[in-house]
């Protein structure tokens, strides 16, 4: 499976839509799949090594987030890579650009955070902040992952093991305000935490890559305190801390995940679903928005939960009844059953590809329209199934079989021929069939064109091979019928 993420990372909009996506390129990875992942700037350096480390492709569109040349520059990339999903990850992909790769023949899966949007148009939508779908929500034809039961967690989280948390009096604590913070959230919270203070608790303090605040930061560095800019074993900072004062956002996710308690503040709108969600869980402690958080209020609310500790208790209990770690498991076992896979043609395939050949439909839109027996089909089927110059792929989406494509290569050129079960059509799987295979095609051998011949009262046909960048190449003739010709050139 090739899943092409395309998501932005800012000192604005912060992070968490890059690390989520990452925790889920990680996933698919790990099941073999290929990814890569679409920016419309240049990736900061801390992300650039994040991606080499596991051998993920980066490229930078050049564009303006959101914007129809984004649209299209991803449409077109998804296509010649052969995408079988595209992520989508950023408030900036709303409805309009979501319709452009879907009617352009792409799969969507989008990172939705509060249903922002008037009107959705992708096939899966993402959003573990909340167990009720938004009325938005509701007129879109997408699978919907919802609750937390879908948080997508990277794979450090998902391997930690949680250990026993010192409930009368937490000792050890971490302070992470995200990946950017640019209210500097980071400093006002330690100075909270020094009002509070005993002389045996200590604290990591953790510093995002894009914290334009670092230098300033630095200076709370003491016996007790530890600054750590970007550290790579943030899931074992977290598994040794009793407690924890995070930003609202992913974060949560992965502190529920190791079943360290822990209070949110609200530093961005999108924040109060999940944070609303999670007190309800009994999960976490929400301490507001930053806007109403005075140093003096927060000092005291955080003294208010820790002396609890039956509080504590409860958090923790919550936490291990939500986050089980399986979140992204279940999100990509779902959406691979809705995405189409290829293998190549075997004997055992013949019998279905005749049944398919003789449907009606079928051969009413062929150039020999004409019944195929039994016999004259299985000596052909054996010739091609073991012809180099064919290349043969059976279609199968949730191990069910869908259709077949077919790619008759001359030298650099191949003409192309494709059908899909009757229970497939009309669904976009013949985008999918032919936008992956095509892919395979030029990945695999010299083709370096790709032609195909359509009747022209095969009108469905027509604006398959045209959505999918074949260009018209006026009228020909297949057995004497008319056929108009189509050609797709390796980009």
């Amino acid at each position: 499976m090739r899943f092409l993420f395309r998501t932005d990372t800012t000192v604005k909009m912060g992070t968490g839509h890059f690390m989520r996506c990452f925790a889920l390129a990680q996933a698919c990875k790990d099941r073999g799949g290929e990814v890569l992942f679409l920016t419309s700037a240049v990736i900061p350096l801390a992300f650039q090594h994040r991606l080499k480390t596991e051998k993920i492709r980066y490229e930078s569109l050049n564009v303006g987030m959101g914007s129809r040349l984004d649209a299209k520059k991803t449409t077109v990339r998804g296509f010649f890579w052969g995408a079988d999903c595209i992520v989508l990850d950023g408030y900036h992909f709303g409805p309009a650009y979501q319709k452009y790769l879907k009617e352009r023949g792409h799969r969507v899966l989008l990172f939705d955070d509060y249903g922002i949007h008037p009107k959705y148009f992708a096939d899966f939508i993402l959003n573990p902040n909340i167990l009720k779908p938004y009325a938005s929500y509701e007129s879109a034809k997408a699978k919907l992952f919802l609750g937390p039961f879908y948080a997508v967690l990277r794979r450090e989280f998902v391997k930690t093991r949680r250990k026993k948390k010192n409930m009368r009096e937490p000792k050890r604590w971490i302070i992470l305000m995200g990946g950017s913070d640019p209210a500097n959230m980071t400093g006002k919270v330690i100075k909270a935490w020094q009002m509070i203070r005993k002389n045996s608790w200590k604290v990591a303090v953790v510093v995002g890559p894009q914290n334009p605040k670092r230098v300033e930061l630095r200076s709370y560095q003491s016996k007790d305190i530890s600054v750590l800019e970007d550290p790579k074993n943030i899931s074992a900072l977290m598994q040794r801390s009793d407690f924890g004062i995070i930003a609202g956002g992913s974060t949560c996710w992965e502190m529920g995940r190791l079943g360290v308690p822990f209070a949110a503040i609200e530093v961005a709108r999108n924040q109060r679903p999940l944070l609303k969600t999670l007190s309800r869980l009994g999960i976490c402690k929400n301490l507001g928005s930053p806007s109403r958080l005075y140093l003096n209020t927060m000092a005291r609310k955080l003294r208010g939960i820790i002396i609890h500790s039956t509080a504590l208790y409860r958090m923790i209990k919550s936490s291990t009844q939500w986050g089980d770690g399986l979140g992204t498991k279940r999100v990509l076992d779902q959406v691979e059953q809705r995405l189409m896979q290829l293998s190549r043609a075997a004997l055992k395939d013949c019998r279905r590809v005749w049944k398919w050949a003789n449907e009606p439909e079928v051969r009413r839109v062929s150039f020999s329209q004409q019944s195929i027996a039994w016999k004259e089909h299985l000596s052909w089927f054996r010739k091609k199934v073991r012809d180099r110059g064919c290349v043969f792929y059976l279609a199968a989406v949730g191990q069910k079989p869908a259709g077949q494509i077919r790619y008759e290569i001359y030298g650099k050129n191949a003409v192309v021929s494709l059908m899909l079960d009757r229970k497939y059509r009309g669904q976009g799987y013949g985008n999918d069939l032919l936008r992956v295979s095509a892919a395979k095609l030029f990945d695999k051998t010299r083709v370096k064109t790709i032609h195909a011949y359509v009747r022209p009262e095969n009108k469905d046909s027509q604006r398959l091979f045209i959505r999918n960048f074949f260009n018209t190449r006026g009228l020909h003739r297949v057995n004497g019928t008319p056929a108009r010709h189509y050609q797709l050139d390796k980009s």
